[in-house]
């Protein structure tokens, strides 16, 4: 589940973003202590920090009464199928391994769009004692729930990606659908154990994947008994069911029913050191979303409601141009090389961006940073780059002047 709620300073938009409960790194991972607020965000900019609504009680991403009725409808409907012949009674003893569940619309020219902000708690002892794969705190429980799926949202403009259908949910690997549900409302902002849209798959292993949370009327046509393979169009990320914000909850259980963690880690208490991924993503995932020019520092505001984005790609010669780069898992020492060309290829303007350096937490979720530069009256007419070079990758935008 996620909340989102905005709070503001003379240079600073604060925007929470929740799947449930506070978060802290463990010391012993990378040193990525988050701190509650930031102070001195110098020309401007703004996260997603780790920080609970307490005006709302703590819920589980699935309530205790949908999980069970979840449970019973998957076992019907696989008894169903084993009768009709669709599904074999023999499992495979070869553990399937799962590939991200998410891709990203054609339409969306982005060099990313997620930031992972709950992972599986692995800590018995709750509520409010955390341990993730990795022994870190990047989870939440309550007093009855231990977080049970990773959540993965969608950064930045959240809800505008959501509306474009900018992020498909995909199977992470081959099976049969066992359950679907897809006619729910989906712009939720409150933890009132409301039910959500979803698709679960049964796979060779008689595991079973939860994809939840998902955009109303936009799952597969494809229903319970027919076969999906991996990488095949499931829906669309929303936020239907106990959540604040578009995420994607992503849950996987064994032929048991009980719940594995897809990261090995030293933690993992479910599957130990062995990862059910083709392929795990790094625990701190760093990375650049998105790099945009504005004709002001974009507005973020309360749940439901889009971000204003000012978002501006046409300049005349004087203007201010406001450069935003959007970053995942930002880690103080994560430095990343801003810089704007000019049409005929010369440097106008350049600038190293070094987190942790200018009050921000040491990690966050997802960070904004802001800088903007005025355009010199007889500046070149043309097309000009936006570029940033971060973790060694170069992306660019480009914006005309004329």
């Amino acid at each position: 589940m996620l909340n989102f709620s905005v709070h503001k300073t003379s240079l600073l938009f604060f925007i929470t973003i929740l799947l449930c409960a506070c978060q802290k790194e463990n010391p012993e991972q990378g040193d990525l202590n988050t701190q509650e607020f930031v102070q001195n965000p110098g020309d401007g900019g703004g996260f997603f920090e780790e920080t609970a609504d307490l005006s709302n009680p703590k819920e589980s991403c699935i309530s205790e009464a949908e999980a069970k009725r979840l449970d019973d409808a998957v076992e019907k409907n696989i008894h169903d199928l084993k009768q009709s012949g669709v599904i074999s009674e023999a499992i495979s003893r070869a553990p399937v391994k799962f590939s991200w569940p998410l891709r990203k619309a054609n339409g969306l020219r982005d060099p990313g769009y997620y930031t992972i902000t709950n992972y599986v708690d692995h800590n018995p002892n709750g509520p409010d004692r955390l341990t993730d794969y990795r022994c870190g705190k990047r989870t939440y429980d309550t007093p009855s729930y231990n977080h049970s799926g990773t959540d993965i949202a969608l950064f930045p403009f959240q809800w505008d990606k959501m509306d474009r259908n900018h992020v498909h949910v995909i199977a992470g690997a081959p099976g049969h659908i066992v359950y679907k549900q897809s006619n729910r409302y989906d712009k939720n902002c409150t933890w009132n154990g409301q039910g959500a849209n979803g698709i679960i798959i049964r796979h060779s292993d008689g595991s079973r994947s939860t994809y939840w949370h998902l955009k109303k009327n936009s799952t597969t046509s494809k229903g319970v008994g027919s076969y999906v393979k991996r990488g095949e169009f499931l829906g669309i990320v929303g936020s239907s069911g106990i959540s604040t914000n578009p995420h994607l909850h992503f849950e996987i259980k064994n032929s048991s029913g009980k719940i594995i963690d897809p990261y090995g880690g030293n933690c993992n208490r479910s599957n130990g050191s062995t990862s059910y991924w083709a392929n795990q993503k790094p625990y701190v995932d760093t990375g650049l979303n998105a790099l945009k020019t504005h004709s002001a520092k974009p507005i973020f505001r309360d749940c439901p409601q889009k971000a204003i984005r000012n978002e501006q790609n046409v300049f005349n010669k004087g203007a201010l141009v406001y450069l935003v780069g959007y970053f995942r898992h930002q880690v103080r020492g994560r430095n990343s090389y801003w810089k704007v060309i000019q049409p005929n290829g010369t440097v106008f303007w350049s600038w190293t961006y070094r987190p942790g350096t200018e009050g921000q937490p040491n990690f966050s979720n997802a960070w904004w940073r802001s800088q903007n530069i005025r355009l010199p009256s007889n500046a070149r007419a043309g097309t000009w780059r936006f570029q940033i070079n971060h973790m060694g990758k170069t992306s660019t935008h480009r914006f005309t002047v004329r």
